[in-house]
This record gives C-alpha cells, structure tokens and sequence, in this order.
C-alpha cells in the first residue's frame, strides 16, 4: 500500500467516523434564545435568584446601562 493509498482509506475510516457521531443533542444550542435560557439557569443555581430569559436583552447599549 502507498502513501496516496494510506492517506485515501484513513480518510475514509475518518469520514465514516464522523459520520456515525451524534449531535442531535446540540440542537438545542441553535435555538435564538439559548443563551438567554442557559443565563437565566446559570443565575439561577448558581445565586439562587429567579431570572427569566425575557428579562434579559440582547442589546448591548441596555446592558451597560444596567
């Protein structure tokens, strides 16, 4: 076996690898208001204090008002 011949099944193996993994559970990543949501828990468990994620904007120029 060549190096081009090395290079093409490792590639292959690769691919068939990546291809078996599951991200299914990332999608809730996606959604728009993740961050406002994983925020919110965050305070939550952390500080014990009850956030909500429509409390919490996305606006950059409210947030250093605050």
């Amino acid at each position: 076996m060549n190096s081009n011949e090395v290079e093409r099944v490792l590639g292959e193996a690769a691919a068939e690898h990546i291809n078996k993994i599951d991200l299914s559970h990332l999608t809730t990543m996606l959604e728009a208001d993740f961050a406002r949501k994983s925020l919110a828990d965050w305070a939550c468990d952390k500080y014990t204090i009850e956030v909500f994620p429509d409390e919490l904007s996305d606006d950059r120029d409210e947030t250093r008002r605050i």
